[in-house]
């Protein structure tokens, strides 16, 4: 009856370490999830600020391109457009990081040529100029973007 009893209490026993193992592999395996669910989603986020950029940046030249060759009355609401691109890639960028200060300083160069109505040549520089920043800015952040995807589970 003894022997009866001890294999009953030994069975219980491993019933509940089993259980206890399963809890903590099940825990590891929800945590493990939800940190690759955030990279995945912070990546998603991340690519549609580079698609944001890119869209701003483009529409942004195309503004410049065109400001100065509208008659005076269409002039007003290019010069409203051009405005609202402009404080909408400010506010996209991070005015910390030198690539988005030398993107900011080419555009504040971009209004004083639009406003002073420069020759064609000097806007062509100056809108090669901003591209090119643009470009690595947004290298930068694609490496973000694939970095995430590359971190182990656990960061």
């Amino acid at each position: 009856m003894e022997q009866e009893y001890n294999w009953i209490v030994y069975g219980n026993l491993a019933i509940g370490i089993g259980t206890f193992l399963l809890a903590v592999v099940l825990g590891i395996a929800t945590w493990v999830r939800a940190n690759r669910d955030r990279r995945v989603h912070v990546a998603d986020k991340r690519q549609d600020w580079i698609n944001g950029l890119r869209q701003a940046i483009s529409e942004y030249l195309a503004v410049c391109n065109v400001v100065d060759l509208r008659v005076q009355t269409e002039q007003i609401a290019a010069i409203q457009e051009y405005t609202a691109l402009l404080r909408k890639i400010e506010l996209m960028l991070n005015p910390y990081e030198d690539n988005s200060k030398q993107l900011l300083a080419k555009m504040e160069e971009m209004k004083g040529f639009l406003f002073a109505r420069s020759d064609q040549l000097h806007y062509e520089v100056i809108a090669d100029e901003i591209t090119r920043i643009t470009q690595r800015i947004l290298k930068d952040e694609w490496n973000r973007v694939k970095s995430l995807d590359r971190k182990r589970f656990w960061r």
